[in-house]
């Protein structure tokens, strides 16, 4: 399986999901949105799904 790194950008973004307990918003566009940098504050839910799918642990450490 080809793991992505995470993105330094998404550490903080990941941990205060975690810690804070965010529930956000499904997503519009059936989970299927492209993270990226320019366009990462589009889609939350896709974003924190990215972040489990990389391998960000749950308990809110990288």
């Amino acid at each position: 399986m080809n793991r992505q790194k995470p993105l330094f950008f998404d550490l903080g973004f990941f941990r205060r999901s975690i810690q804070q307990k965010i529930q956000y918003r499904p997503c519009t566009k059936n989970q299927q949105c492209s993270i990226l940098r320019i366009n990462r504050n589009r889609c939350q839910y896709c974003r924190l799904k990215k972040c489990i799918a990389v391998g960000m642990s749950r308990d809110g450490n990288p």
